[in-house]
C-alpha cells in the first residue's frame, strides 16, 4: 500500500489591532512563515501611523497627512501578503471554535476562522474621575488628532492633564498653535522616567516657552457653566470675551470666591463681586443688581447678572449645568 502525504494548509493568524504592536507581529510573522494567511482587525480607519507624531500633527508642525500615515491595507497587502480589515472590530472570541466575530462600522456582522489568535489591541487613555472629565480629548489615535486640531482651532487657552510624554508634545505644540497652555501634572515633576535632575530643565524649557506649568496638581472637582457662548461677548462694540469664575457654597448659597480675567488681566467685574462679598450678598442676589456701567433697565445684562440667574435656576432644579 502507497500513502499519499498531503501539504500541510497554511497556517491562519488573525491579529486583534493594528498599529506598532500588532503590525510589527504580522510583518515578523510573514518573514518566518511566507506562506501562512495573516490577517489584522482594526477598529479605527489607519491600521499604520506614527504614534509620536500626532502632537506635531495637531500643531501643525506636520503640514501633509502623508508624512504620518506609515502604511496603508493596500500597501501592505501589496508588499506581505497581509491583509487588513479597518473600521472593523472584533465582537466575540470563540475559543472552542477557533473564530472571532467581527463587526464593520457599517454595522455588518461575520465570523473569521484562526489558528493562532494574537491579542494587541493597545492601551486607553486613563481619565481621572472627576466630573465633567467626559468633555477631555485624548490623544490616541488619528481620529483623536482630528478631534483635537478641530477642538482648538478658534481657541486661546488649553489644559493638558498629565505630563508624560505625549502631555508635553501635546503642550508644546498647541503652544506653536498660539494658545495659552496650562499642563497640569499630579506628581512632582514631569516625564516620569526621567531622574530629578534631567526632569528640571524641562520644567525650565516649558515655562521658557510660555507654559504655566502646574507640578503636584491633581484635578478637583468642579462644575461650569458657560453665561454666553463663545462668539457672543457682550453688549460692548469690539468686546472680547471674559472669564469670571464664581465658588459658591451650595449650601447657603454665599460666594466663597471668584476670578475674573479678560483679555488685558483682571477684570472689573471682580471689584463688583468683591463688593458683594463685603456685602453679604448671595450668589443669586447678583441677578438684581444694577450696575452703573450697564445700560438703566436695559434688556442686555452685564456678566454679574448672567451668574446670579444661572445660579438660582441650577439651585432651583430649574436647568442643569452645562459647559
Amino acid at each position: 500500500m502507497t500513502e499519499t502525504s498531503h501539504p500541510a494548509s497554511p497556517a491562519r493568524y488573525v491579529i486583534v489591532g493594528g498599529v506598532a504592536g500588532g503590525m510589527s507581529t504580522a510583518t515578523r510573522l510573514r518573514r518566518l512563515d511566507e506562506t501562512a494567511e495573516i490577517t489584522v482587525v482594526e477598529r479605527s480607519a489607519h491600521v499604520s501611523f506614527a504614534n509620536c507624531g500626532l502632537p506635531y500633527d495637531v500643531g501643525g508642525v506636520i503640514e501633509e497627512r502623508s508624512s504620518l500615515l506609515l502604511q496603508t491595507p493596500e500597501s501592505l497587502a501589496a508588499r506581505f501578503g497581509i491583509r487588513v480589515l479597518v473600521d472593523t472590530e472584533v465582537t466575540g472570541i470563540d475559543a472552542a471554535a477557533r473564530t472571532v466575530a467581527l463587526r464593520t462600522a457599517a454595522g455588518a456582522e461575520t465570523e473569521l476562522g484562526y489558528d493562532h489568535l494574537v491579542l494587541s489591541p493597545g492601551a486607553r487613555p486613563v481619565f481621572p474621575p472627576i466630573p465633567g472629565i467626559e468633555r477631555a480629548l485624548p490623544l490616541r489615535d488619528v481620529e483623536d488628532t482630528d478631534r483635537m486640531a478641530a477642538a482648538v482651532a478658534d481657541a486661546r487657552t488649553a489644559v493638558v492633564v498629565g505630563g508624560g510624554f505625549i502631555g508635553v508634545e501635546a503642550a508644546e505644540n498647541l503652544v506653536h498653535r498660539g494658545l495659552q497652555v496650562t499642563l497640569v501634572e499630579a506628581t512632582s515633576q514631569v516625564m516620569a522616567p526621567l531622574d530629578p535632575e534631567m526632569a528640571a530643565p524641562v520644567h525650565e524649557r516649558l515655562r521658557e516657552r510660555g507654559v504655566d506649568l502646574r507640578l503636584g496638581a491633581a484635578g478637583r472637582p468642579h462644575r461650569i457653566i458657560h453665561t454666553h457662548p463663545a462668539s457672543h461677548a457682550g453688549y460692548y462694540p469690539g468686546a472680547a470675551t471674559m472669564a469670571l469664575k464664581l465658588l459658591v457654597d451650595p449650601e447657603t448659597d454665599a460666594i466663597l470666591g471668584a476670578q475674573g480675567v479678560g483679555e488685558e488681566g483682571v477684570d472689573k467685574r471682580i471689584d463688583v463681586i468683591a463688593t458683594a462679598i463685603a456685602g453679604g450678598l448671595t450668589a443669586s442676589d447678583l441677578a438684581d443688581l444694577e450696575l452703573a456701567y450697564a445700560p438703566a433697565f436695559g434688556s442686555a445684562k452685564d456678566a454679574v447678572n448672567m451668574l446670579g440667574y444661572v445660579d438660582q435656576n441650577v439651585a432651583g432644579g430649574v436647568s442643569e449645568t452645562v459647559q
